[in-house]
């Protein structure tokens, strides 16, 4: 094969490269004469251009997937939040259909409990996003750049910068995640200490508790998605003695429905009488023998 022949197939395999470059620079507003001499140039190098845009495009691709990532687990805590309040809006409207005693205090436990998971699981989602070993953003550089640092020094001031603000980004996470906690235990003692009216029905104390089991089983869910396995544990063990106040109540209704069915007696006083079963296995007593007396 000729000279010509291998320059006019490189040329022509380089005339594409030469055109997206082009096409990419004006629209990226560079000037026209400007882009075309870096299209030129990127065509004569046509091999390294194509490898570079390879590399770009491999690059976005691999950003893109963290994106959708990120994207996917924000929904899944979205949803959960969204479930938790849900929960705690079905408390609050069992609370009003059983017209309970202390509604603004009830309300303001609420309202604390649902103003920290709105905190708590955006802090969350800040946390898992922030490295402290990342590059420093120009934010972070610009106070120290104002105060004279260069070069080395700069990049140093601005990883400490940046510490410090993941540190205190940590911090208000973990105070968000104690507050939360101890709003969902404020929610069981106030359901505790709550003094039903009388005519609130015999069951009012059992939906209360069961919409409390919701609550926590929902927080559980949100804890779980946002890998955080000790506020799992501990919203378990509310949920657990939330349960116990379930099985007591439930025995408790049990009981007084067996006593309202016979008027005011546990144990009935007359016997039942036997079956069939028990009438073969108890022995027949004698019937005792009556004495006659002589008459003369």
């Amino acid at each position: 094969m000729r000279l010509s022949e291998l320059i006019t197939i490189y040329l022509a395999a380089a005339a594409p490269v030469g055109v997206i470059y082009f096409m990419r620079e004006q629209s990226n507003a560079a000037r026209r004469s400007q882009a075309l001499v870096r299209a030129a140039c990127a065509a004569l190098v046509w091999p390294l251009s194509a490898l570079a845009f390879w590399l770009e495009r491999r690059q976005r691709s691999a950003s893109l997937g963290v994106e959708s990532t990120q994207a996917a687990r924000e929904r899944a805590v979205e949803q959960t939040k969204r479930a938790l309040h849900s929960a705690l809006h079905a408390f609050e409207d069992l609370l009003a259909e059983i017209r309970a005693a202390r509604v603004e205090e009830s309300r303001q436990v609420l309202f604390a409990a649902r103003e920290s998971i709105e905190r708590y699981a955006g802090l969350s989602l800040a946390v898992e996003a922030e490295d402290e070993d990342a590059a420093p953003s120009a934010r972070e550089l610009e106070l120290c750049r104002i105060a004279g640092r260069r070069g080395d020094d700069l990049l140093l001031a601005g990883r400490c910068v940046r510490r410090g603000n993941v540190a205190r980004l940590r911090a208000h996470h973990a105070r968000s995640r104690t507050e939360l906690l101890h709003a969902l235990a404020d929610v069981r003692e106030f359901h505790a200490r709550l003094r039903l009216p009388p005519d609130s029905g015999a069951d009012a104390a059992l939906r209360l508790s069961e919409a409390a089991l919701r609550v926590y089983g929902r927080a559980i869910e949100m804890f779980s998605v946002l890998d955080d396995p000790g506020a799992a544990q501990s919203t378990a063990r509310l949920l657990d003695a939330e349960c116990a106040r379930v099985r007591r109540l439930a025995v408790s209704g049990s009981t007084v429905m067996r006593a309202d069915s016979s008027e005011g007696e546990l144990c009935p006083t007359t016997p039942a009488p036997l079956t069939p079963i028990r009438e073969r296995h108890t022995p027949l007593m004698p019937l005792p023998t009556q004495t006659t007396t002589a008459q003369g």
